[in-house]
């Protein structure tokens, strides 16, 4: 995911690689320090298609679904 706000631009993957009986969570954390709302998420998906969240308010947790 990329995401942009107040100027600036932070990118994060998730590579959820698995071995036995365990598994790497699928979780981004972001850093905004004093910023309010994330201008922009742009999510691209593993099939190539991507996605965008607009004007997200910050300090939350999001569950973003693949939106076929």
């Amino acid at each position: 995911a990329i995401i942009s706000f107040g100027g600036k631009k932070a990118i994060r993957e998730s590579r959820c690689a698995a071995s036995f009986l365990s598994q790497n969570t699928a979780d981004l954390h972001f850093g905004l320090g004093d910023a309010k709302t994330v201008d922009t998420i742009d999510i691209r998906w593993p099939d190539g298609t991507t996605q965008t969240l607009d004007n997200v308010n910050a300090n939350q947790r999001l569950v973003v679904q693949h939106a076929k």
